[in-house]
């Protein structure tokens, strides 16, 4: 079937009476001029914003996507991801995606959710991670699981633990003498003190370590 045949089963499906709905959402999805040609013909990305348009045919205030971006190349990953600005922007539509391209999801989500093990290990807006991403020091020191259990217990709970022996703070960043004096006075030894930045990746790689710690 062609697109424009796959919209209308949908549209029928529904319920919906609206027949001019099918145009006007594949010219905003940008597949006005591919409305005619088999579905098993387009590529991915074609497939992708297809999949997107048929979702909008109720008009909901609500769009939930598993892995939008998964298997595109890179001009279809950028086309899906302004067809998303896009809606967010001009229909006021509200999208929640899952996803583990954290890169991709850096330039267009506003507010994040980590699920590790079926459960919320944290939520932070885009602002929060910018700074969060910033800085970040690292302790490399004899003992990490007391060091950690200090740390949480007197300063903050926002660090992480490396495979090695350090433990890598992401907040508090003006602590690092008083993190210092606490660590010594517990009989834990600190052997270096690294200032640095993290990526969105070491980011979340380092919060999950955490949790599992």
């Amino acid at each position: 079937m062609t697109a424009q045949e796959n919209m209308e089963v949908c549209r029928i499906a529904l319920g919906i009476q609206d027949q001019q709905i099918i145009p006007d959402l594949l010219e905003f999805v940008g597949l006005h001029e591919l409305g005619r040609k088999k579905t098993k013909d387009s590529s991915l990305g074609m497939k992708q914003r297809l999949m997107i348009a048929i979702a909008l045919l109720d008009r909901p205030e609500l769009l939930i996507l598993d892995e939008p971006m998964n298997g595109l190349d890179p001009t279809g990953i950028i086309e899906v991801r302004e067809l998303l600005l896009k809606l967010n922007r001009e229909r006021h539509l509200t999208i929640i995606i899952s996803s583990h391209i954290l890169e991709e999801l850096s330039k267009i989500a506003t507010h994040y959710g980590v699920i590790h093990k079926g459960k919320m290990a944290d939520e932070f807006t885009a602002a929060e991670l910018e700074q969060r991403c910033r800085k970040e020091l690292k302790f490399l020191v004899s003992d990490p699981q007391a060091a950690s259990h200090l740390i949480r217990e007197a300063v903050t709970d926002h660090f992480g633990i490396s495979s090695g022996n350090e433990i890598i703070l992401h907040d508090f960043l003006d602590q690092a003498g008083r993190i210092n004096r606490l660590l010594l006075e517990s009989s834990v030894e600190v052997s270096a003190i690294i200032p640095g930045e993290q990526g969105l990746e070491d980011y979340f790689t380092n919060l999950i370590g955490e949790r599992t710690a």
